[in-house]
């Protein structure tokens, strides 16, 4: 999977959506392939991996956290479509994130003319799903839809109705509109009753469900949960013997809800003007709890012959009771908006008698035809669709205001449209001529100011066409100016644009698009200098052309070995930047690259192995190369160019030893002009590698201490992890990362927030006011977290001994509903942070336990004794489990160390459960292992030692009796003796003082296995009941040990 491009990883996901497909670890395997190349996908490819993924169900946060970053700053470059399947996706599952909204909604505005039907049924789907009300967006929808209502399919019906229903915004005259058309649309569709054989959710022992129960007992024919043709979910449909349709909904408590009660109120108005009679039910008293006479209440209303008694739901239904009156179709005007797309033009009309001919030839040639089509009424949306035109363009005739097109730029005419005032949105009260100039001229068409003069100072480029002005059945036609300029001054152009974009200004889009046409179609008539350089350019403009791209890369390919240096690296770095992952084109530059790397400067060096990073390309040949020629130039290095080296190398998982050791050297001397992205960048890159410099690590951190407060939270979060990776506590560096982080901590994103806490969990400390902003921060957004976030976060607080309870119950219930997302590590952390903390929580641990199951084959030795650990830990005796893991082990016991055996064997020895033939052969194979391993002795580990309690005054009279004893220490295989005593034959003995808890019955059980492991060990085991039978401490204490030891032969 990681061999795949972005174009590939895409077209994968969407495949797979496309027909309803879900298969998890594929999924799983896409993010994980994705996330690394992210930067790299266009925005097809951004809209399609979103799209999927949400399509099924996958909310993987990360992912989306990507995604959402890349796409709030690429959407100016965003079609149509691909904005609203964006929006559409994120909304599917429920993600707010306001930036990428925000940019939306401001990219989407002035392009509302050109979306087609579908795109704006699913953008404004989308925002009232997350709950935003963008007035502006909703107004010019509701305006342009109004237009078009004929070509709106059924669903997309569906899709406005519910958003201007659910949507928090004051009735506006277009929004009322927009309404009356949908409803006249359901009239004349037979959009109206109960769509077939569609079901909204059951929930089963819910108010709605008993009180659904009683009313179809009362009353047959009554359906629950049943779905109007136009997408609202009735809770109890009923109709009535006058064939009236009743809505019967259940209201529980969040429909008191002053913002909830006012979408019903919407809802069920809009129900009642398609024939609908609604009913609400509060099935709650006035203390919040449920009636307790439901079942008299129903009863009372069904009665005699079943007709509906209102009078006990007059309360209910006073909310729904005005109503407004249905407006002909026919008779609505938007004064506001005299736009149409004039891609209708060429559009065929698809049926009767001018089925072949355009909607302009119509209008043009047979003005008889369409004025007996502006009189009919039909229910083809084809038919109400050309009715529309031709009502629009002769609106627009008639008021002498002829439409106008642009398609690159400002067009020398003007119309009355200039001097109108604009009643909506966020343009009410401007005159239509500013309204226009603040609109982008690249999204639709639409009316345009009269254009300035020209200048001779105005780029050649931007001197745009003259349109002509559309008057009656005229065509709009332009005329480039593009197709006779040489190749010379198409780059010229090309990088006047550059220039422009890079200064701050905005090129128009559309024009530099027929830019990148034209030199498409001569792309071979480039030289290698103009080949290059468009490149660049390209790659600035972030132009999505895939074919441009492919025509680009075969003429670079073609001529690969007559590029300077310079060229080579500046290619590399293009398609790199744009995401072009072009096999044959890399593999060309690869090998031009290997023939000038002795040439390469050092900025050109680091360019090319940032390329390859960048796009996820290893080439062990050239990096060693690049490495090799880095060396002899290593002092012309600049802390961005020596960050950008060893970032790319440690990316690619490529180690240079004499590479690092030389940036090792030159970072110490220039640590002083290292800004924090560069510190950043570069410890993170020695840390990825296992190097741990010492001196890298020393200097980096006084550096990042004195700029600490430079330092955004993405580098913040790469410095701690680095150093927690390399097992450094520097105190001063962590605290300034602390108090630095406690400023920012609203600005970190989950990753980050996890990597913070990580770090300092790994290295040990534990800096309660960094943790607790961490937690705070977590809670409110946790629902984002990728799995790997919650394990890691989860571990870091049970490591450090922070048992947060609000937090580890948002990662509990965040991790039920994707558990079975999770990594074997991350299933293993999750549990073994939860038992530490000793937080039993059933739901979670059993879902855990479900997940292992399938995917047990993928756990290392580790994951099995971390989750078996877990579970024996909390006492939760699970013997599918249990047997499962320990086939597991017995696969690959040569594999486990000291502590995983361990831990294996402590679990096994501690369990509930009765040995199974599974768990004995595996201790048996444990105790094969200790015996070939050597682990027969006791650890250099010390056990904790608690002073005044019976053991430990125990312990002082035997270590006075037997010099020898020792206290509190630690077999090889990890179980903890009290006192134990190496013979002369060294044997080990191990005097257990037990305590009074171990006269339970349960702990007896346990007791005896884990005596029976160390017996198995070679270790002899005694023990000593410390109390009498009335559970007192003996009188006779000293005299008992004695006996004891003498027993065994180790006193006279």
């Amino acid at each position: 999977m990681h061999v795949l491009n972005a174009r590939d990883l895409s077209k994968i996901a969407w495949a797979f959506a496309q027909i309803g497909r879900t298969d998890d670890r594929l999924f799983h395997e896409v993010a994980d392939a994705a996330l690394p190349i992210i930067r790299s996908f266009n925005t097809q490819e951004l809209a399609d991996t979103a799209w999927a993924f949400s399509k099924l169900g996958r909310t993987h946060s990360a992912l989306f956290d990507a995604i959402a970053g890349i796409a709030a700053k690429k959407t100016e470059a965003f079609n149509s479509q691909d904005l609203c399947r964006m929006g559409w996706a994120f909304a599917q599952i429920g993600r707010k994130d306001p930036e990428l909204f925000d940019a939306l909604a401001t990219v989407a505005l002035p392009r509302i003319c050109g979306f087609h039907e579908a795109n704006l049924a699913d953008l404004v789907w989308a925002l009232a799903k997350i709950g935003r009300d963008d007035v502006e967006i909703f107004e010019a929808v509701a305006g342009v839809a109004v237009l078009r209502m004929g070509g709106f399919a059924a669903q997309d019906l569906a899709k406005l109705t519910w958003a201007f229903a659910a949507v928090d915004l004051t009735p506006t005259l277009a929004s009322d509109k927009l309404l009356n058309a949908i409803i006249a649309q359901a009239h004349s569709r037979g959009l109206l009753g109960l769509a077939p054989a569609a079901y909204g959710s059951r929930r089963l022992n819910s108010v709605q469900a008993r009180c659904a129960d009683f009313v179809s007992q009362l009353v047959s024919g009554a359906s629950r949960n049943r779905y109007h043709p136009l997408g609202f979910e009735l809770d109890v449909a009923v109709e009535a013997k006058d064939g009236t349709l009743i809505d019967l909904e259940i209201n529980e408590l969040h429909h008191r809800d002053p913002k909830q009660r006012a979408a019903d109120a919407r809802r069920d108005r809009f129900l009642q003007r398609l024939g609908f009679r609604v009913l609400r039910f509060d099935a709650f008293n006035a203390a919040g709890h449920e009636r307790a006479d439901l079942e008299d209440v129903f009863g009372s209303i069904f009665s005699g012959d079943r007709q509906l008694h209102m009078k006990l739901f007059a309360a209910s239904a006073r909310q729904c009771a005005s109503l407004r009156p249905v407006f002909p179709v026919e008779s609505w005007r938007l004064h506001f908006l005299r736009a149409f797309s004039t891609t209708n033009d060429d559009r065929r009309v698809g049926f009767g008698i001018h089925r072949d001919l355009t909607y302009a030839q119509v209008l043009a040639r047979h003005p008889a035809y369409c004025d007996w089509v502006i009189r009919e009424s039909a229910a083809n949306p084809e038919f109400q669709h050309l009715q529309a035109y031709i009502e629009q363009c002769r609106i627009h005739l008639s008021d002498q205001r002829p439409l106008q097109s642009s398609v690159i730029g400002n067009c020398n005419n003007s119309g009355r449209a200039g001097g109108r005032t604009f009643s909506f949105g966020a343009s009410a009260g401007f005159l239509g001529g500013e309204t226009v100039a603040r609109i982008d001229p690249t999204s639709c068409y639409k009316y345009q100011p009269a254009a300035p003069p020209l200048t001779p100072s105005t780029p050649k480029l931007f001197r745009f066409p003259t349109c002509l002005r559309r008057a009656g059945n005229e065509q709009c036609t332009t005329k480039s100016n593009l197709q006779g300029l040489s190749c010379f001054q198409l780059v010229a152009h090309a990088m006047q644009a550059a220039k422009l974009r890079k200064s701050g200004g905005h090129p128009d889009m559309r024009s530099f698009q027929e830019l990148a046409a034209t030199c498409r179609r001569r792309m071979d008539a480039f030289n290698c200098q103009q080949l290059s350089i468009l490149a660049v350019v390209f790659s600035i403009h972030t132009i999505e052309d895939s074919l441009l791209w492919r025509k680009l890369a075969i003429a670079v390919s073609r001529h690969v070995d007559d590029f300077s240096t310079k060229q080579v690296a500046n290619l590399a770095q293009a398609f790199a930047k744009a995401g072009r992952d072009d096999v044959d084109l890399f593999s060309a530059l690869a090998s031009a690259a290997l023939r000038l790397t002795p040439s390469f400067s050092e900025k050109e060096l680091t360019n090319i192995v940032w390329a390859f990073a960048r796009i996820s390309r290893k080439d062990a040949e050239l990096f060693a190369a690049v490495a090799e020629a880095g060396l002899t130039i290593i002092e012309t290095f600049t802390p961005q160019g020596l960050s950008n080296m060893v970032w790319a190398f440690a990316r690619l998982s490529q180690n240079a030893p004499d590479l690092f050791d030389a940036v090792s050297t030159r970072v110490v001397a220039r640590i002083g002009d290292f800004q924090q992205q560069n510190l950043a960048n570069t410890v993170w890159a020695f840390a990825k590698v296992g190097r741990h410099d010492p001196e890298v690590f020393q200097a980096v951190a006084t550096a990042a201490t004195r700029l600490i407060h430079t330092f955004i939270p993405q580098g913040l979060a790469n410095v701690a992890w680095a150093f927690a990776k390399a097992g450094r506590n520097d105190t001063e560096l962590f605290q300034s990362v602390a108090a630095a982080v406690l400023l920012k901590v609203h600005n970190c994103i989950p990753q980050e927030l996890c990597m913070l806490s990580w770090a300092f969990a790994k290295v040990g400390v534990d800096n309660p006011h960094l943790f607790d902003s961490v937690a705070a921060a977590g809670l409110t957004s946790i629902s984002w977290w990728s799995s790997t976030d919650l394990a890691n976060t989860a571990w870091a607080f049970a490591t450090i001994g922070r048992n947060d309870a609000k937090l580890f119950a948002a990662i509990a219930a965040a991790a039920l509903p994707r558990i079975s997302h999770f990594l074997p590590q991350e299933l293993s952390n999750t549990a073994w942070a939860f038992a530490k903390m000793g937080r039993n929580d059933p739901e979670l641990f059993e879902a855990i336990s479900a997940a292992v199951l399938p995917r047990i084959r993928e756990f290392n030795g580790q994951n099995i004794a971390n989750t078996l650990w877990a579970f024996v830990k909390l006492g939760r005796g699970d013997a599918q489990l249990f047997d499962c893991l320990a086939s597991a082990a017995l696969r690959s016991i040569g594999s486990f160390n000291s502590p995983e055996l361990s831990t294996l064997a402590w679990a096994f020895a501690h369990t509930n459960l009765k040995p199974s033939p599974t768990s004995e052969k595996l201790l048996n194979a444990i105790v094969a292992q200790a015996y070939s391993r050597g682990w027969l002795g006791l650890s250099a580990n010390l056990a904790p030692q608690r002073s005044g309690t019976i053991e430990a005054r125990c312990a002082d009279l035997v270590l006075r009796l037997v010099p020898d004893a020792l206290r509190n220490r630690y077999h090889a295989m990890g179980f903890e003796l009290d006192i134990v005593i190496e013979t002369n034959d060294g044997a080990l003995i191990d005097l257990e003082i037990d305590e009074l808890y171990h006269r339970d019955a349960k702990q007896r059980s346990v007791d005896a296995r884990r005596d029976r492991f160390l017996q198995r060990l070679g270790v002899r085991v005694m023990r000593f009941d410390a109390f009498d039978a009335a559970g007192h401490e003996r009188a006779d204490l000293e005299e008992a040990l004695i006996a004891e030891l003498r027993g065994v032969g180790l006193l006279g």
